[in-house]
């Protein structure tokens, strides 16, 4: 994926989806959170649903921004 990341002040999460998958990929999605400033599960699916969404146009992307300080994970 590319490094386009989307940031909205702190992106706002109001809104639940439940999916099933493959085990494997789920467990691929965890492996990359952990790699990836210790991401959650949740937090890396997000990161990869928004990536894809800006690259095809579906949501606007905003310029990449340094990431703050740790909230102590």
């Amino acid at each position: 994926m590319t490094p386009t990341v989307l940031h909205k002040e702190a992106m706002k999460r109001d809104a639940v989806l439940n999916i099933r998958l493959p085990n494997d990929v789920k467990e691929a999605v965890r492996r990359a959170g952990d790699e990836d400033h210790g991401r959650s599960l949740s937090g890396m699916v997000v990161r990869i649903l928004t990536e894809w969404c800006a690259e095809k146009g579906y949501l606007q992307s905003e310029p990449q921004r340094k990431r703050g300080p740790s909230r102590g994970k």
